[in-house]
């Protein structure tokens, strides 16, 4: 929003609360004044009375009415006044929340509207609040300048400059380069901080310096601009603040005090990755990519758009010098998950059931991922679930890299652990019959038994929720490949195989399966594999809150539970 437009919306708005609750905003205004004041003089006696106490008598430079006042009785009249004005200041800004909350609550009531969105009254609040506050902190400045203008003319002209030149350079510099608006609007706490400390630091220069060489006022009127300087550049940063928040916050602040204004989603297509799979500019970014991973120079051909399945993350297929190729694009939502891909890819595991990985790089701040990928095509409703399975198989076979295994401990808690005390307390919710209860009792007592099974267990990948999206069968045979990784983690042998009767019975067959073609998972309890299996759906749909669903696995795993602990006695 440029700058007219915003002042002519917090003049509307400031109409809006000045004629709907305009006892409570004057109030607010007034308090917030009287805060500041008060926080002020509480500093600034404190100063008087070391100055006191560091004199015999009375200072020439203090009011010659205080000359006939006893010295001690000074000191603690003064000290008293101290304390009278900080618990004033406190006082002040609680009765500032009590107004604020009792005019919030008569705006929302005027606008009669629905629920908008979650915690809208602290929004409404705190934008009342801040409008209030931006509005107080104006009349604070012009109060200060203007009394500086009367104690310190030469301070008051210095403060000034400074602020009237930082204003043009940043608002300038913004509107040429959109670059550094971004910029400044990350990190605008921190600028304002320090064009407000080199404002101050500027004008404490002139003061010393009138000092030295010219004809200063006097001390106590030095004292007095040094604390106002102080407290102005406070509450100019202090505004902006809150100028900004609001600024931030105006299609909520609109929609919640206006009649006529709705709750419309803020658009920003700049942020997000739509403009750069637009048809018109996907070929560009896709060679960009190309050029800088592959190395190539031929032209890319049949550019189309690559289902997904997940929300926030684009594919694009492109096809250069006969070879085929996956561009996966991550929004700023998913930048995680693009990080956590590569950092699986990249580890060049063998007979990882995924496309080949070519690099990763950054457009326009958003992660990039590049794959070879064969030609091929999505697998159909009926191919589907067997076309999981084998890629479930795959990766129950593979052995992953100790750092990767390392990296995953160290940073999520294991199916073992997330299987805890908890879980039970949780079930028991949702339980509706003395069966679930006996189901939960007895898991309760099998809880350290199953944690030691899963525990012994060797640790495979198991990529969770694969879609139709996200699976790809090659023309060539060559078996499924699974095209999106960015939620991997590392869990137990059997978790993630599907759970449902038909399908777990298949889990002792892909065990021997793979035990044959390779010397790994041989001596695994097919029992204990689907322990896991069946664990780590108890412990999905727990976290999903599908507690009804939960309590259905109970019996399977108490089943497979009880046989175990047999063998073992």
């Amino acid at each position: 929003m440029s700058l007219m437009p915003f002042i002519r919306w917090c003049l509307s708005l400031g109409n809006k609360f000045f004629r709907v609750v305009p006892w409570q905003t004057s109030w607010v205004v007034l308090l917030t004044l009287s805060s500041q004041l008060t926080s002020l003089l509480a500093f600034f006696l404190p100063l008087k009375v070391v100055i006191l106490l560091g004199s015999e008598g009375i200072p020439r430079y203090f009011p010659a009415s205080w000359s006939s006042v006893d010295r001690d009785f000074l000191i603690v009249s003064l000290s008293g006044a101290t304390v009278a004005f900080f618990l004033l200041h406190l006082l002040a800004e609680r009765a500032i929340d009590w107004v604020t909350g009792s005019g919030t609550v008569r705006l929302l009531a005027r606008s009669r509207k629905v629920i908008l969105f979650q915690n809208q009254d602290e929004v409404a609040g705190s934008a009342y609040q801040r409008y209030t506050r931006a509005l107080a902190s104006l009349c604070f400045i012009l109060i200060s300048l203007a009394t500086m203008v009367w104690l310190y003319p030469g301070v008051a002209i210095v403060i000034s400059l400074h602020g009237m030149i930082v204003a043009m350079l940043l608002l300038g510099l913004s509107f040429i380069s959109s670059g550094f608006k971004e910029k400044l609007n990350a990190r605008l706490n921190q600028t304002l901080k320090v064009a407000g400390g080199v404002g101050f630091f500027i004008a404490f220069g002139f003061l010393v310096a009138d000092f030295i060489v010219g004809s200063p006022p006097g001390l106590i009127v030095a004292i007095v601009a040094i604390l106002l300087l102080r407290q102005m550049t406070n509450r100019v940063v202090s505004l902006v603040k809150d100028l900004a928040w609001l600024q931030k916050q105006k299609t909520k602040v609109d929609a919640l005090f206006f009649h006529g204004k709705v709750l419309m989603p803020a658009t920003k297509p700049e942020k997000t990755i739509w403009p750069l799979i637009a048809r018109e500019k996907r070929e560009a970014v896709a060679s960009a990519v190309y050029r800088e991973l592959v190395d190539g120079a031929d032209a890319l051909q049949r550019i189309t758009w690559h289902q997904t399945g997940i929300q926030d993350v684009a594919g694009l297929r492109f096809v250069s010098d006969g070879e085929g190729y996956l561009l996966k694009i991550y929004g700023s939502r998913r930048k995680g998950q693009g990080l956590h891909e590569a950092s699986l890819v990249s580890e060049a595991i063998t007979d990882l059931p995924a496309p080949e990985f070519l690099g990763t790089t950054v457009i326009q701040k958003f992660s990039c991922l590049l794959y070879r990928l064969p030609s091929g095509s999505y697998p159909s409703v009926r191919s589907f679930r067997s076309a999981e399975l084998e890629v479930r198989r795959r990766l129950m076979s593979l052995r992953l890299p100790r750092d990767i295994v390392y990296r995953f401990e160290r940073s999520q808690p294991m199916l073992w652990q997330r299987l805890g005390p908890q879980v039970c307390d949780q079930l028991y919710t949702a339980a509706a019959s003395s069966t679930d209860d006996a189901c939960i009792v007895a898991l309760g007592n099998l809880l350290g038994n199953l944690q030691r099974i899963l525990r012994s267990l060797p640790l495979t990948l198991v990529v969770p929720d694969i879609k139709e999206d996200q699976l790809w069968l090659p023309d060539d045979g060559s078996g499924p490949l699974v095209t999106h990784l960015g939620s991997w983690t590392v869990e137990p042998l059997g978790a993630g195989w599907p759970v449902r009767r038909s399908m777990l019975s298949r889990l002792e067959n892909a065990l021997k399966e793979q035990s044959s073609k390779k010397d790994t998972n041989a001596e695994v309890d097919p029992i204990h594999a689907e322990l896991a299996a069946l664990s780590y759906a108890l412990d999905r749909e727990c976290r999903r809150q599908r507690l009804n669903q939960a309590l259905e696995l109970l019996p399977e795993i108490y089943e497979r539970l009880a046989r175990c602990t047999e063998a073992v006695c």
